[in-house]
């Protein structure tokens, strides 16, 4: 295609574009390739369309959701979007103080923040990441919450973002410190938030799409040691700390557990527990620290039968990650399985 047909066609440019993410996407270590197209993607007219047209087929909610206490300073409520993300609303219970997290459709948010107690106000929308499916709320949200400020990562280049944080840095919500903690590896300026009360240092920490039950995100921008390093920030946290995930993608991963390490009792139990909260269209979240670190590959790669599934009894732990995360996205654990 020429340069002239496409500037005289810009469908054809978008088709480009869309061919070229596919082709990277199945070559995921051509990273800054496929940054810098998904940039020009998200950037563009069709990205809104393709956005609202999801939000337009989505069911109003996935999942039937609950309010988790986690202290006695801090309750949170999961609001099912899209197809299977989590946005959650933070909720600091003697002021109203709230925070939003990755709110993709802000519509459905917005309805989720009405039918809290009128005491609760937002102070902030924290973004884990930049992808549309987490961040494109971010906008609409702050029109309706003028004296919201957008939180995220200034390598990320957050859409709608008024407030950078760093690693480390952190922000007051009533009694509740919120944490930054960079995780890089699904992009490369990920972050986690940590939300901790006086006398509970574990508290609940929101992981976007870097930890997940049972599993972690894609390596889009990153490579195994970002992601390895990440894991391990996380592993550091207090055992007790429970995981608000981006996804509900807890028994697919945990299927994949069943395969690589069929002898882990503790996740055979987590997929168990998980199922029937599915076939009930429940929550799978919150997951703890202590729970990933008995069930997760990614937080297990010094695990014998891991390595030696992985064929990489010697190697290091990020090569481990590597190859698991490479086995899981080929679907080695549906190979020869009969499909319906």
């Amino acid at each position: 295609i020429s340069v002239m047909f496409v500037a005289e066609r810009p469908w054809a440019g978008a088709a480009l574009v869309g061919v070229g993410l596919a082709v990277i996407y199945r070559k995921s270590f051509q990273r800054v390739a496929f940054r810098f197209l998904y940039g020009i993607f998200t950037s563009s007219v069709v990205s809104r369309f393709v956005l609202k047209k999801t939000l337009a087929s989505s069911p109003s909610a996935h999942t039937s959701t609950s309010l988790v206490p986690v202290n006695s300073h801090c309750e949170v409520l999961p609001v099912a979007v899209l197809k299977d993300n989590y946005s959650y609303i933070i909720v600091e219970r003697s002021t109203g103080e709230a925070a939003v997290v990755d709110p993709a459709d802000a519509a459905a948010v917005q309805r989720a923040v009405d039918n809290l107690p009128s005491s609760v106000h937002v102070r902030y929308v924290l973004t884990t990441h930049h992808h549309f499916d987490h961040a494109y709320g971010n906008k609409d949200f702050k029109a309706a919450h003028v004296a919201v400020q957008v939180i995220g990562s200034r390598k990320d280049k957050v859409h709608g973002c008024s407030l950078f944080l760093e690693d480390g840095e952190t922000l007051s919500l009533g009694a509740l410190t919120i944490k930054a903690i960079r995780t890089p590896g699904h992009t490369q300026g990920h972050l986690c938030y940590h939300v901790t009360a006086p006398g509970d240092s574990a508290g609940a920490v929101f992981t976007g799409d870097c930890l997940f039950v049972g599993g972690c995100g894609k390596l889009f921008e990153g490579s195994p040691k970002d992601m390895e390093a990440s894991m391990k920030s996380l592993a550091n946290l207090p055992p007790e700390t429970k995981v608000f995930v981006g996804h509900e993608y807890t028994v697919a991963n945990l299927e994949f557990v069943r395969w690589l390490e069929p002898d882990n009792k503790s996740a055979e139990q987590a997929l168990q527990y998980a199922q029937e909260a599915r076939g009930s269209n429940k929550q799978t979240v919150p997951s703890t620290i202590a729970q990933e670190k008995a069930i997760n590959p990614y937080m297990r790669t010094e695990v014998p039968s891991i390595r030696k599934k992985c064929e990489l009894e010697s190697a290091s732990s990020w090569e481990v990650l590597g190859k698991v995360r490479a086995l899981k996205d080929k679907g080695a654990h549906t190979a020869g399985k009969k499909k319906d």
